[in-house]
């Protein structure tokens, strides 16, 4: 308790819902995101549906029923991870490359190729 946000806290009070409110927007976009992934295979950082996560951090739903949404987004998830076109495994070679070539960029001449 003493590690405890104070600010998220008191905005867990505040709405009176018993739950962090930010916490749960998270679990709401990291979900959302990882379908995406899954059926696009593209990572879009921004949300198309910021209105929504703004109400589930402002406290505006009832726990158990983002609970009971949530369950559905992971039985979504799995289901498209089940089904996507994406390799089981990333390609660490090509990771390992890229990050040679982000990281000389940076520290030596400051262009990406």
């Amino acid at each position: 308790m003493e590690k405890r946000n104070a600010e998220r806290y008191a905005n867990t009070v505040q709405h009176g819902k018993n739950y962090d409110a930010k916490n749960m927007l998270h679990v709401f976009r990291l979900l959302q995101m990882a379908g995406e992934i899954a059926k696009t295979g593209e990572l879009r950082v921004r949300r198309p549906n910021r209105e929504f996560l703004l109400q589930i951090r402002r406290g505006e739903f009832e726990y158990e029923a983002l609970v009971t949404e949530a369950e559905q987004l992971v039985t979504q998830v799995e289901a498209a991870f089940a089904a996507s076109a994406l390799p089981e495994a990333p390609d660490r070679n090509a990771a390992e490359q890229l990050l040679v070539r982000v990281r000389r960029a940076f520290y030596l001449d400051r262009k990406v190729s």
